[in-house]
């Protein structure tokens, strides 16, 4: 019994320093939100991030990174180019990851206010090592 205990001891130590050093658990833990058809008339902008941090990347995808033993939770705003990004031109999500050692990144997206647009979402795996991926299109 006293070696079982060990033993799960060393895994959830093993699991909390990974994940905080960003190694093979980070990329669990990292959500990359994109535009499928909607790219190039529409973009992309991080609002807020509650847990975690979000940024715009070079190919207008929103990449959203854990923070301690949190996932990413973020407000986006998803906004039609060439205009003020009012009414029907705006679409505001919150989107939030959970952190996947403990609940393997499941992804739940929140429609805050504005367009509502369609989405598929994959979430992370710690087993494939894999990063979480939300795509919207349009409704």
């Amino acid at each position: 019994m006293k070696k079982g205990k060990i033993i799960l001891w060393l895994v959830l130590a093993f699991t909390l320093v990974m994940g905080f050093h960003g190694s093979a658990i980070a990329d669990c833990n990292t959500l990359y939100v994109g535009l499928e058809e909607l790219f190039g008339t529409w973009h992309l902008r991080v609002d807020t991030c509650s847990t975690g941090k979000g940024r715009v990347t070079a190919t207008g995808e929103v990449r959203m990174d854990n923070s301690g033993l949190h996932g990413p939770s973020c407000k986006l705003s998803i906004i039609k180019n060439g205009t003020s990004g009012t009414g029907n031109n705006i679409a505001v999500y919150k989107i939030t990851q959970n952190y996947c050692a403990l609940e393997a990144g499941n992804i739940y997206v929140e429609h805050v206010s504005g367009a509502e647009l369609n989405y598929e979402k994959l979430p992370g795996s710690w087993a494939k090592q894999g990063y979480g991926v939300v795509r919207f299109h349009k409704k």
